[in-house]
């Protein structure tokens, strides 16, 4: 990954790279991450939002009048069940790692994800850096907050449906480490020998083709700036990450949350 425009594909939105970052995790994400050495990567399709990966209205409507432009030259034989059938595959085979854009900790977010865990703080280059030497193909792209009702988004690229998301969902400033990873196999009526990309839809999509998600190696002391103790736990449970941290060999600073102070009146 670089910071060269030329180098970021088309879709994604580049990072401040500098710019503070935040990943707020349970306990038990926090073990495994120092465990593993690894980034865990979400299927696109697993997340709560029923949006992931969907397209805004106005393209919705658009494909609409392709395929009545097909209709009156008599091909239009399954062209919407197609292409819906394309954008639903692609939440299958795309994986997110999922970051907050903010100089600050915010307590929005503790109580939106883990408000008994712990919260890491990075930069974009950071993560980019960190995760350069995993041999997989990660593009790291800040999120774009649309109304889907009203805004069109671009179709030439298969991030798109990825970066976007519903206005309501801005509060997140939310910053995406993507994954796009289609399998390595093809239908007996497709040649083998063919060198174009081959997206498998409807069903040619199997149960063995999926995984839930992906682990990611990544160099821990080059991710991690700070970590953050959840302002609902108390001491014991600081001692106890500290604990995991020197275990780990981690030379990282702790922190509790600034929410965790007491006000001066």
């Amino acid at each position: 990954m670089s910071e060269s425009i030329d180098d970021i594909p088309d879709g994604i939105f580049e990072p401040e790279w500098d710019t503070p970052i935040w990943r707020y995790i349970t306990f038990y994400q926090f073990v495994s991450l120092l465990k593993r050495n690894a980034l865990y990567f979400n299927r696109a399709d697993g997340f709560s939002d029923p949006f992931e990966g969907s397209l805004p209205l106005p393209n919705t409507n658009e494909r609409q009048g392709i395929i009545e432009e097909f209709e009156r030259a008599k091909t239009a034989d399954d062209v919407d069940e197609i292409a819906s059938s394309a954008y639903e595959t692609y939440r299958k085979f795309t994986f997110l790692n999922c970051w907050h854009i903010r100089d600050r900790e915010s307590a929005f977010m503790w109580e939106l994800y883990s408000d008994q865990g712990i919260a890491i703080k990075s930069t974009a280059r950071k993560l980019r850096e960190s995760i350069e030497n995993s041999h997989t193909d990660v593009q790291i792209s800040r999120v774009n907050y649309i109304d889907y009702e009203e805004k069109k988004i671009d179709e030439e690229d298969t991030y798109s449906p990825f970066v976007h998301k519903r206005l309501s969902y801005s509060n997140e400033k939310e910053l995406r480490a993507i994954i796009q990873e289609t399998p390595n196999v093809r239908p007996q009526r497709e040649s083998s020998e063919s060198r174009e990309l081959y997206i498998p839809i409807g069903s040619d999509v199997t149960d063995s083709m999926l995984v839930p998600g992906k682990f990611v190696s990544v160099k821990l002391d080059e991710l991690i700036s700070e970590i953050y103790i959840s302002p609902a736990r108390g001491g014991k449970f600081e001692e106890l990450v500290k604990m995991l941290i020197d275990e780990n060999g981690l030379d990282v600073e702790i922190t509790r949350s600034e929410l965790d102070s007491d006000p001066v009146y």
